[in-house]
């Protein structure tokens, strides 16, 4: 019997309560103005690694033979994006029009 009102008491003294915190959703569609800010950041002959590091990790990597192709959102919904084109690890390409696809196929 005491085994179990101990256990009881020390179970009760654990016990938080938990409240409810609000979150802030952020709206769908924002821009993120980090990116808008930092793209003024890259130039065309840039290594690839060097972009990463001003933009960070994109949501997207491509490739087709030795050209790749990073993403990056410019809302938080991803309706506009901003890819960048790179040949032997060199930014040839940037632009908010293109995806990637459409850049590879380019001659």
């Amino acid at each position: 019997m005491y085994k179990y009102l101990a256990c009881l008491i020390l179970c009760g003294c654990s016990i938080q309560q938990v409240t409810n915190v609000p979150v802030n959703i952020p709206d769908r569609n924002k821009p993120i103005n980090d990116y808008e800010k930092v793209i003024n950041d890259i130039s065309i002959g840039m290594s690839k690694s060097k972009v990463i590091s001003i933009l960070g990790q994109p949501i997207s990597t491509e490739a087709d033979m030795n050209k790749e192709c990073l993403t990056y959102p410019l809302t938080t919904a991803n309706r506009e994006r901003f890819t960048l084109l790179f040949n032997a690890g060199k930014l040839i390409k940037y632009n908010k029009i293109q995806n990637c696809v459409e850049i590879f196929q380019e001659k």
